[in-house]
C-alpha cells in the first residue's frame, strides 16, 4: 500500500465505525478490557512457513542463542542494571537470527553479525566483566566467494626495504579486497580499500605484517580507537592505538602456530566497529616445502 498503508488503515477504521457493530481498539484499549476467556493452545505464530526454522536449528543459530543466553544470564545475575539490560534486550530481537544459517544471505550479513556481537559485548562491559572470547569471532561461517582474499605467495620484507611501503617489499603478500559493494544498507563508513598481509623472515623471528590501504575520505574521528589482531581461537595477538592514515602494523608470530587464521578488528570504546575480513579469516602458512626462498 502507498504511504505504508496509512490511508488504507484510516479508511478501514472509518468503515468499521459506520457499521456500528465492530469496534476498532488500540492494543492498550484492548488490554484494559475484561478477559473474555482462556486460550489453551497457540499454533506457531511465525509469518513465514508457520514455523521457527529460520531462527533456530542451524549451527549458527545455536551459537548465537547460546551467546545471547550466557549474556542475558550474566546481566540478570548482576541485577539487571539498565544500561546492560538495554544492550541485552536489543540483542534479543529475532531479526539478528534471520541472517544466521543458510536460509538467507546479503553482502551486509557480516555487518549484522558484528553489530549483534557488539551489543552482547557492550552488555558485558556494562556489568564490569570482560566479554567472552567467542564474541571476537564471527558467528557466521564464511560462504563460498564471500572473502575476496588472495593468499600469500612468498616472504615479504618491509623492515629491510629502503622504502617499506614499496611494491617490492610487499611482492609476496596476500591481499584482501575490502572495497565492498555499496547499497542502501551499506555501512556509512568504509575504512580500507584493501589489506595486504604476510610474513617477514627476520632471523629466527617471524613477523606478521599488515599494510592498510586506506579508503578515500576514511574517517579520522577514531582517535582513541584501537586495532586488534586476533586468531580463529579468539586469542588477541597484538593491539595498536589507532592513528589516522597509519600505513602498516607488525606483530610477532606465535611460536606454537605453524598455520595462522587471523582477522584485524577495529575497536572503539572496546567494541568492534569493523572487521577485516568481514567473515572468514586471513590464512598464513604453512610454508611450502623448503620455504619460499
Amino acid at each position: 500500500y502507498a504511504d505504508a498503508g496509512e490511508g488504507f488503515l484510516r479508511a478501514l477504521c472509518r468503515g468499521l465505525r459506520r457499521r456500528g457493530d465492530v469496534a476498532a481498539l488500540t492494543c492498550s484499549e484492548a488490554a484494559a478490557e475484561p478477559a473474555a476467556g482462556a486460550v489453551g493452545r497457540l499454533h506457531t505464530g511465525s509469518w513465514i512457513g508457520a514455523d521457527f526454522g529460520i531462527w533456530i536449528g542451524d549451527r549458527e543459530d545455536r551459537d548465537g542463542w547460546r551467546l545471547l543466553a550466557e549474556t542475558r544470564a550474566a546481566v540478570a545475575a548482576a541485577g539487571d542494571p539498565p544500561e546492560a539490560l538495554e544492550h541485552a534486550l536489543a540483542a534479543e530481537g529475532s531479526d539478528w537470527f534471520w541472517w544466521l544459517g543458510p536460509e538467507f544471505d546479503t553482502p551486509f550479513a557480516p555487518v549484522f553479525d558484528q553489530l549483534f556481537r557488539a551489543r552482547l559485548a557492550a552488555a558485558w562491559g556494562a556489568i564490569g566483566q570482560p566479554a567472552p572470547a567467542a564474541l571476537a569471532r564471527p558467528i557466521r561461517r564464511a560462504r563460498a566467494g564471500s572473502a575476496p582474499v588472495r593468499p600469500p605467495r612468498g616472504w615479504i620484507a618491509p623492515s629491510a626495504a629502503a622504502h617499506p611501503m614499496s611494491w617490492r617489499a610487499w611482492a609476496g603478500a596476500g591481499y584482501l579486497d575490502c572495497a565492498a559493494p555499496r547499497g542502501a544498507m551499506s555501512p556509512g563508513a568504509r575504512y580500507l580499500d584493501g589489506l595486504a598481509f604476510g610474513l617477514e623472515r627476520d632471523g629466527a623471528a617471524r613477523w606478521i605484517w599488515l599494510r592498510l590501504d586506506w579508503a578515500a575520505g576514511a574517517p579520522a574521528a577514531l582517535r582513541g580507537g584501537q586495532w586488534e589482531l586476533v586468531d580463529s581461537g579468539g586469542r588477541s595477538l597484538a593491539r595498536w592505538d589507532y592513528e589516522p592514515g597509519r600505513p602498516a602494523l607488525r606483530a610477532r608470530r606465535p611460536a606454537d602456530a605453524p598455520i595462522l587464521e587471523l582477522a584485524l578488528r577495529l575497536l572503539r570504546g572496546g567494541l568492534e566497529i569493523a572487521r577485516f575480513p568481514g567473515e572468514g579469516w586471513l590464512r598464513l602458512g604453512p610454508e611450502p616445502p623448503g620455504g619460499w626462498g
